[in-house]
């Protein structure tokens, strides 16, 4: 008997375990974004994502819950955003933490609430996700310095934000076993490469040209394909040059 029960929980072991790999190499059919406006400007990731999808032959329905400066805390205490990921419909639910919140320091508040909302995520069986927004580009300005000195104390001090909120959502990614698909990581990369690409505004929104990126990214990334060759894009302003290079940076950004 006890042989036997032994062999009936390693089998459930083992379902579940397979089960779980392959939620999370699925391709999702469902996705849900939670965020602000980092994720509803230009028309909103989700809704770009879904048509970038549709381009490139595959299906995809997206749904936001979103509000302008929203913090995941806020987020919390919606109960319309607990009823609708207790809906257990969505295979993948996309977080977006409040910038700003996070350049103030406010890490306490991210990780106690990103690890509420993951664990309501795993009790509907869906998979949280972690949007790790652009950062603010640095305007320091010394009217009395070279431009090229100023241009180097702004990347040191952007580099230091970038590896400071880098180290954040790896330690929260371990800590919880979830993903983060890494969207200022391929904004450095475009700035390397050509940095005449603009893909801030001067508020530290994406423009329509960092939007598509953020979507080439998320598609590279659930999708596991590349985005280059695709025709979908969200703006006349992307020329076949511009679009090249974005769907480049996002599939090489994954490396």
């Amino acid at each position: 008997m006890s042989r036997r029960f032994t062999m009936i929980i390693m089998a459930i072991l083992l379902f579940n375990q397979s089960l779980a790999n392959r939620l999370h190499n699925a391709t999702p059919k469902m996705i849900l974004f939670i965020g602000n406006s980092m994720t509803f400007f230009n028309g909103g990731v989700d809704y770009h994502l879904e048509k970038f999808v549709s381009s490139a032959g595959f299906n995809v329905k997206c749904k936001s819950i979103v509000k302008g400066g929203a913090t995941l805390e806020q987020h919390w205490k919606n109960t319309l955003v607990h009823d609708e990921i207790k809906k257990g419909i969505y295979d993948i639910i996309i977080f977006q933490e409040n910038g700003t919140v996070l350049m103030r320091g406010a890490d306490e508040n991210f990780r106690i609430y990103i690890t509420k909302f993951d664990s309501l995520a795993k009790s509907v069986s869906s998979r949280s996700l972690l949007f790790m927004q652009s950062l603010p580009k640095s305007r320091i300005k010394k009217w009395f310095l070279p431009r090229f000195i100023e241009d180097s104390i702004n990347r040191f001090f952007e580099d230091l934000i970038y590896q400071d909120r880098e180290e954040l959502f790896n330690d929260i990614s371990n800590a919880l076993n979830i993903d983060y698909v890494n969207i200022a990581k391929s904004y450095n990369n475009s700035y390397r490469i050509n940095p005449k690409v603009t893909l801030l505004l001067i508020d530290n929104h994406p423009n329509e040209f960092g939007t598509y990126l953020d979507v080439c990214m998320f598609y590279s990334f659930l999708w596991k394909k590349s985005p280059i060759g695709v025709d979908y894009i969200i703006s006349d302003k992307i020329t076949e040059k511009l679009k090249l290079h974005l769907q480049e940076i996002a599939w090489n950004s994954m490396v």
